[in-house]
């Protein structure tokens, strides 16, 4: 099983009662350079991302969205909302908890953890499947890759 983690800028924000939510890009297709080695993400990868997630979440499997690419729950920021096709690139909402803004008012990239041939708890299998959302410091990206 691969892990890829890719970091892309963009996004715009609103308040909505005590969260924010923050819609902005995930991934696009292109190429990337990953811990695991090149990866040309293409517009049917990101076709199975999609299809994965919206699979994944209706039976139960949950994205974390944290500061940096933590798994510890403490460090939980919020949640990953929608995912949606847009072209070429995925696009998703955050929703970040509102006291969370001041420890996350610096993390400005996204890193999202892609896994290949991945198996969820229950024993449901995905091609490609996003585990992982991160919210990282800009420009501090390539400073981040971890390996699996």
């Amino acid at each position: 099983m691969k892990t890829r983690n890719l970091f892309l800028m963009g996004g715009k924000g609103q308040i909505q009662e005590d969260r924010i939510l923050v819609e902005r890009e995930i991934l696009r297709a292109g190429e990337y350079a990953t811990e695991a080695g090149p990866w040309r993400v293409t517009l049917p990868d990101l076709v199975e991302i999609q299809w994965s997630y919206q699979v994944g979440h209706v039976r139960g499997r949950d994205t974390p969205l944290a500061r940096w690419r933590s798994c510890d729950v403490r460090d939980r920021v919020g949640r990953f909302g929608s995912l949606q096709l847009r072209g070429d690139s995925l696009w998703g909402v955050l929703s970040i908890r509102a006291s969370e803004a001041g420890r996350v008012r610096r993390l400005r990239d996204v890193r999202v953890e892609v896994r290949e041939n991945f198996v969820d708890g229950l024993g449901n299998a995905y091609r490609l499947a996003m585990t992982n959302v991160g919210l990282v410091p800009a420009g501090e990206g390539s400073k981040l890759l971890s390996r699996f």
